[in-house]
């Protein structure tokens, strides 16, 4: 769900992510781009402003999406195997926001921070290689 609790986010086994609301189950978009033979996305993450989603796939790709009108911001690469998770860190500190995800090519963890105001992915990008990472959680405390 989006953080007013009016939207549902699926993702499947079709390449497809899609968006619901949750008053009356009424299909309101579907975002579509991912591409894959085994077509299957992994997981996805709405940033806390509640105006980008994030979808991470097989495709070996991050997608990123505007939320207001369903158009693409964003297609990220760093993996060489497919997306396992994908989570936006919550932070109310522009130069800290980053969209963080981990893959199935030996468990390695990128990070891309963001600019929020130009929607821009990509300044600060660090990849590292850890041993079984499949899952990640962020935080802001």
């Amino acid at each position: 769900m989006d953080r007013t609790g009016r939207r549902i986010f699926t993702c499947a086994d079709d390449n497809l992510v899609k968006i619901w609301s949750s008053t009356d189950g009424r299909l309101l978009m579907t975002l579509r781009g991912h591409q894959s033979v085994i077509a299957d996305i992994s997981d996805i993450s709405v940033n806390d402003e509640n105006t980008l989603l994030a979808s991470g796939g097989l495709d070996k790709t991050v997608r990123v999406w505007d939320l207001k009108n369903g158009s693409p911001v964003a297609v990220l690469h760093g993996h060489t195997g497919g997306i396992t998770s994908v989570e936006f860190c919550p932070t109310p500190i522009d130069e800290a926001k980053c969209l963080i995800w981990t893959g199935k090519d030996g468990g390695a963890l990128c990070i891309w921070h963001w600019d929020s105001l130009t929607n821009e992915f990509g300044y600060g990008k660090n990849c590292c290689h850890c041993s079984r990472l499949f899952c990640v959680i962020a935080l802001f405390v």
